[in-house]
């Protein structure tokens, strides 16, 4: 009987420890970085004003660096590596066009040596072939249950992974469009609330983008992720990360741990229809350009990402389903600029999610 009953145990704790477990408890590591010169084929520094990190706290005078290997670009976050031959946690990353209707996907992440490495490829609107750009990237890796002020939960398709910072669920139904429902982190009562972000994962060889077609909900709060090809085809079974957060930044830390200040917005032809804190907004600044605002919120290094929103161009009319949004430019006064552009990158009407964070209190 003891011995059925260790091997239950045993079995019960292998589980519980299994990647992907919502409660997998495992220390809260995060960075940010932007790359602002994508051709460098040695280690780089990248912009100071706009890369921090959990290695902040034990190795301040760390730097985030980048290089470009063979058309794909790496980001390396030092000291914060997480072992394992799988990528666990979780990355965004944005083009930043500066004119160009360029975007980017991730390809993978790893541990190497101490360090996380991401690595991302960017192509024009209608190519697969490798294009330098600028964009932004985040990676994630979040601890167990947390309390506090808001909630935060992400889910990578490829692996499985999976987190919600209030113990729930995070599943996810279909094969393109994805239906990605998060249990329990949303209001109870209110208006529909927090932020999503999807990226898509891909090969060297190809050019994805993801998008956010439809969410709702109240206390679960489901996101209809659809990603496509360059040509705008609709293929089964791609690689994608999504995650969701609310009255936190997109790192996942609960107030009053840093940052202590951060936005986010769901802006839809110039109007705001979510955000967060009160004072956040958007408006349409040219043919297919907004300008958001989070007021007061210029303190320290600053990262942002952006997720394209809705069926197509416009409120009501469907149109090209397969726009994107990229930033437009790398920001200032808190002001991150947004293009969206339909699929053959031709500026579209579109609506979009921001996600603004600091670095530090």
């Amino acid at each position: 009987m003891r011995t059925k009953l260790s091997i239950i145990l045993a079995l019960l704790a292998a589980l519980l420890a299994a990647p992907g477990s919502a409660q997998a408890a495992s220390p809260a590591k995060w960075g940010f970085a932007y790359v602002d010169n994508p051709t460098a084929t040695a280690w780089t520094t990248l912009d100071p004003t706009h890369q921090w990190g959990s290695w902040k706290t034990t190795a301040p005078g760390l730097s985030a660096e980048g290089r470009l290997v063979g058309g794909v670009y790496q980001v390396k976050f030092p000291a914060i590596g997480t072992g394992g031959a799988r990528p666990v946690g979780l990355a965004h990353v944005t083009a930043v066009g500066g004119g160009t209707n360029n975007y980017c996907h991730l390809v993978r992440w790893f541990q190497e040596a101490a360090d996380e490495i991401v690595e991302v490829k960017c192509q024009a609107a209608r190519s697969v072939s490798p294009a330098p750009t600028r964009f932004t990237v985040v990676w994630t890796l979040s601890p167990g249950v947390t309390g506090g002020q808001g909630t935060h939960a992400y889910f990578h398709w490829a692996t499985g992974e999976r987190y919600n910072s209030t113990g729930g669920s995070v599943m996810v139904t279909g094969t393109n469009p994805y239906l990605v429902q998060f249990t329990g982190v949303g209001a109870p009562t209110g208006p529909l609330t927090g932020n999503v972000q999807v990226t898509a994962v891909g090969q060297y060889q190809q050019a994805l983008r993801c998008k956010v077609m439809e969410w709702k909900g109240t206390v679960t709060v489901s996101a209809s992720v659809y990603c496509f090809t360059v040509t705008g085809q609709v293929p089964s079974g791609v690689d994608f990360t999504a995650s969701y957060h609310r009255e936190r930044s997109i790192i996942g830390a609960a107030p009053p741990e840093p940052p202590k200040a951060f936005g986010y917005l769901l802006c839809q032809n110039g109007t705001v229809i979510a955000r967060y804190p009160v004072g956040v907004g958007c408006g349409q600044v040219g043919p297919a350009k907004y300008a958001t605002v989070f007021p007061g919120q210029q303190v320290n290094e600053t990262h942002a990402q952006v997720t394209a929103y809705g069926p197509g161009p416009g409120v009501a009319a469907p149109g090209d389903p397969a726009t994107y949004c990229t930033l437009a430019s790398i920001w200032v006064n808190a002001q991150p600029p947004v293009n969206c552009f339909d699929s053959t990158g031709r500026p579209s009407l579109n609506g979009f999610f921001t996600a603004f964070t600091t670095s530090r209190p």
